[in-house]
């Protein structure tokens, strides 16, 4: 809190304009979020092209994390599913030999 009310103090006593630079965070057509840099001198074309690409490298992973969070969900699915199968595939076993057993017990 001290921090943050040091800076408040230090931009109300600024004589200097501030600028800011906002740069939406964009994936296939999507907003994913923007990113807002200030600062008490203009912006140079080479810190406006690090942002942006800045963007894109944040939207990339974003996305990559999205994908990961649906995979690792769909393993989940997956090995729930496996194990039912395999508790069902125990179960016929288990039928299995009991009726093979009552067979030959009506065989003798």
């Amino acid at each position: 809190m001290t921090i943050l009310t040091s800076i408040k103090h230090k931009l109300r006593l600024s004589l200097v304009a501030i600028i800011f630079i906002i740069a939406p965070i964009i994936n296939e057509g999507r907003v994913l979020g923007a990113v807002e840099i200030a600062s008490f001198k203009d912006f140079s074309d080479r810190d406006v092209e690090v942002v942006r690409k800045t963007c894109d490298r944040l939207a990339s992973t974003f996305e990559s994390i999205k994908i990961q969070e649906q995979t690792a969900g769909l393993l989940r699915t997956s090995q729930i599913q496996t194990d039912k199968l395999r508790a069902q595939e125990e179960e016929m076993r288990q039928h299995l030999k009991e009726m093979a057993a009552t067979q030959e017990d009506k065989r003798t």
